[in-house]
């Protein structure tokens, strides 16, 4: 192999020599995370910490070396990342995506935890030291701040959606009734009372079992035999079959691409033979849009749909924007270049529609 020799020398470097490790640890310190010559990001930063605390020093040590550094501002990073890696996650890429210090956007997930609304929501709270004080069970701690945790990891928790006060309260708001923490149930706990997961571990067990569960879980978003088609309609029929074949750990973009013109087709084709297609109400002379035929099949003038929480359900397919399983996030895989979906949120997004789903593909039953 041939070598190319650079064609300008170098002809002086820069050397700082340190009295001590210790004083290079300072100086490293500095050059890192307030120089910012070669800036760390601010999860390995606090981990640069966690290693100062692994070697014995304390916390009020650290104050005192570091006096131009939010100490405690990386101590909370610490505790929290620790609680969010205890936790167990369902999807391959966010777990590994948490257990990553490098790529982890844990500053979103900081703007969520530094507000005492969220804290007070989700049961806990820092001391003066930056450490966590749990103030309720810690199993209904773990539904809340699991949740939280994959809508930072999946994008859904981003700078731009809840840079303020009244966004993340509006987020609280929409939070999914069943991971939402019971706050009666009173309890206790700190970050020592929990235990980080090893991914290689649980990769060892998942690998052992890989075989069974690969009998219960469907590649595809269908369950075998369910949503058989009634309606006469060719390329429903079409789409339903090539969404019925792919795997979505494969293919998860183009399947919640797809998703939406299936269900899009499906209310067209659905709103035509049941006569209520020409009396939806349009923005303009085009087509009514997905949002339109959503918005009349839910509104008061179509009685088509009779059961309150199937119209419940498409209220909140239209309304809750920061949800997976919603119009809004259907919109932005199909026309943001910018966004990716992932195989947890496609499974989400069709258990959502597959009520409403039964009833488009089989009118008769109405």
């Amino acid at each position: 192999m041939k070598i190319k020799k650079c064609s300008r020398k170098i002809e002086k470097i820069s050397v700082v020599i340190s009295p001590s490790r210790e004083a290079a640890t300072t100086l490293i310190a500095n050059k890192h995370t307030i120089n910012l010559r070669k800036p760390w990001k601010p999860l390995r930063q606090a981990y640069f910490y966690k290693s100062q605390l692994d070697n014995g020093k304390t916390i009020k040590e650290l104050m005192s070396e570091y006096p131009e550094h939010d100490i405690l501002k990386f101590i909370k990073m610490l505790e929290v990342h620790k609680m969010a890696k205890s936790v167990s996650y369902e999807n391959e890429s966010i777990e590994k995506l948490v257990h990553d210090e490098r790529k982890f956007p844990i500053t979103n997930l900081e703007r969520m935890y530094s507000d005492p609304d969220v804290r007070k929501f989700l049961g806990f709270d820092f001391d003066d030291k930056g450490e966590i004080k749990g103030k309720i069970k810690l199993s209904e701690f773990n539904k809340g701040i699991k949740n939280v945790v994959e809508d930072v990891a999946t994008g859904s928790i981003d700078s731009r959606k809840y840079n303020t006060g009244k966004q993340r309260a509006l987020y609280l708001e929409r939070f999914p009734l069943e991971k939402k923490p019971d706050l009666s149930k009173k309890g206790n706990f700190t970050s020592k009372d929990v235990k980080e997961i090893s991914i290689k571990d649980k990769r060892e067990q998942f690998n052992d079992t890989a075989q069974s569960r690969s009998n219960k879980i469907p590649k595809s978003i269908f369950s075998p035999g369910k949503i058989p088609i009634k309606i006469n309609n060719s390329s429903l029929r079409i789409l339903y079959n090539e969404l019925k074949d792919l795997p979505v750990s494969k293919y998860p973009n183009a399947i919640h691409d797809l998703l939406r013109s299936f269900l899009e087709c499906s209310l067209v084709v659905f709103l035509k033979q049941k006569g209520e297609y020409d009396s939806i109400q349009k923005n303009n002379k085009h087509n009514p849009t997905l949002s339109e035929m959503l918005n009349h099949l839910k509104s008061d003038k179509c009685n088509l749909i009779t059961d309150t929480n199937l119209r419940q359900l498409i209220q909140q397919i239209v309304s809750q924007y920061s949800e997976k399983y919603s119009l809004e996030r259907m919109n932005m895989i199909q026309h943001n270049e910018n966004w990716g979906s992932s195989e947890s949120e496609v499974r989400i997004a069709w258990a959502k529609l597959e009520p409403l789903m039964k009833i488009l593909l089989n009118p008769d039953k109405l």
